[in-house]
């Protein structure tokens, strides 16, 4: 399997590359910006590598030959990163094979238990495998133990989450979070703003709009974010993306003159969502210059972060999300915190949504998603990604 390969000579790949040899005679704009498409080049031949490391079987049974304790217990977290992105074997398709990555960490926690990396590492991947309560039991024995921020407030969190009435949240876990106050003062406030920021847009009836924002300065410090969805396994759109690549061709008419970030790196037979939504654009007549493709993500927390530290490097100003309804309220929040994070100055950010087809209607697919709901659990736990590793000193 190959990840996405540069500009045929044909000009039918996501790069076109002939004119290299004018660098010398371009402006200093142009010359950073082929630089940064260079730079984007090597590292999609850098993960075309790596997807090919993890096509080979790596079972779990290979780290019984390690001869020490250390030894072992990194071949069996090795055994969890090496399914988490791109694993390809004959009975998983896909990214993060939540199954192996538990067991995995598992068993790296029980031949380490002292480590607190894996110890919280293995509290994730029991979420991630479904096993909330097992995880949040793991996370606050965890913190129990170890006293860290990062099991403390990631066991509070998940607990928030679950909460099913607004009293419900804002009390949760009072115990915990009178520790984490106490110990962790700053952080504890600063990240609890984070997660009402959040609460704020999954609340907002106002947020999902289906006609095409105003924008205040649309041009050169404006930019339409396009999030995607996964390929099929022959490298085709699904019906979601269609719908995303026409809504997404909408707004890049409406405005002429704004720049266009593409966004997602996740292989299917060759290609990437980046380059089936590039070549979309241009065959309906985008101009190519305007479009920005985002390859290296896996999913949206990458997305945003990378599209965050693209925006800086434009200057950009104001931006335009486009996806599809049941993805826009998670994908703004991931946004704001991104560039929050990554880009020195303010971007506003709007919004403009595919209705979903699982949604009957308009008014159901803008209708806040329940408390408690998972699109509390996965705004949470992705936000607090854009800040911290998933599995802390392994993967995100």
């Amino acid at each position: 399997m190959n990840i996405a390969r540069p500009a045929s000579p044909a000009g039918n790949g996501v790069f076109p590359i002939r004119k290299t040899i004018k660098v010398f005679t371009m402006n200093r704009k142009k010359c950073f910006f082929l630089l940064f498409v260079l730079l984007l080049l090597f590292q999609q031949s850098a993960l075309a590598v790596h997807a090919n490391y993890e096509n080979k079987d790596f079972p779990q049974s290979s780290c019984d030959s390690a001869k020490t304790v250390t030894q072992k217990t990194d071949c069996f977290t090795d055994y969890a990163v090496s399914h988490h992105i791109f694993y390809w074997g004959n009975t998983v398709y896909g990214v993060n094979a939540n199954g192996p990555i538990e067991e995995g960490f598992s068993a790296a926690y029980k031949t380490m238990p002292g480590n607190v990396n894996i110890a919280n590492s293995y509290a994730a991947s029991l979420i991630r495998n479904g096993h909330a309560a097992q995880g949040i039991e793991q996370y606050q024995a965890n913190f129990a133990k170890f006293g860290d921020f990062h099991s403390g407030f990631t066991a509070w969190s998940l607990i928030r989450a679950d909460a099913k009435t607004s009293d419900e949240r804002n009390s949760a876990a009072p115990e915990l979070y009178q520790q984490l106050l106490r110990h962790y003062p700053n952080k504890t406030k600063k990240f609890t703003q984070i997660l009402a920021s959040a609460d704020r847009l999954l609340q907002d009836s106002a947020l999902i709009n289906f006609d095409i924002p105003d924008v205040k300065n649309p041009g050169r410090y404006h930019a339409i974010v396009v999030l995607g969805f996964q390929l099929d396994k022959q490298g085709n759109p699904q019906e979601p993306l269609v719908g995303i690549m026409n809504r997404a061709l909408d707004v890049a008419r409406a405005y002429p003159d704004s720049k266009i970030i593409v966004t997602g790196g996740v292989p299917r037979n060759n290609r990437v969502e980046a380059e089936v939504m590039y070549d979309f654009l241009i065959s309906h007549g985008i101009d190519k210059s305007r479009i920005i493709p985002e390859v290296l993500s896996y999913d949206t927390v990458q997305n945003a972060s990378y599209v965050a530290m693209i925006m800086r490097s434009f200057n950009i100003r104001e931006a335009t999300i486009v996806t599809r309804a049941g993805h826009i309220r998670r994908g703004t929040a991931l946004m704001q915190n991104a560039t929050h994070r990554y880009v020195p100055w303010p971007v506003a950010i709007n919004s403009v949504a595919w209705k979903d087809a699982a949604y009957k209607t308009i008014a159901e697919a803008k209708a806040p998603p329940k408390p408690g709901s998972g699109d509390y659990k996965s705004t949470y736990r992705d936000v607090l990604r854009i800040y911290q590793q998933e599995y802390p000193g392994f993967i995100n």
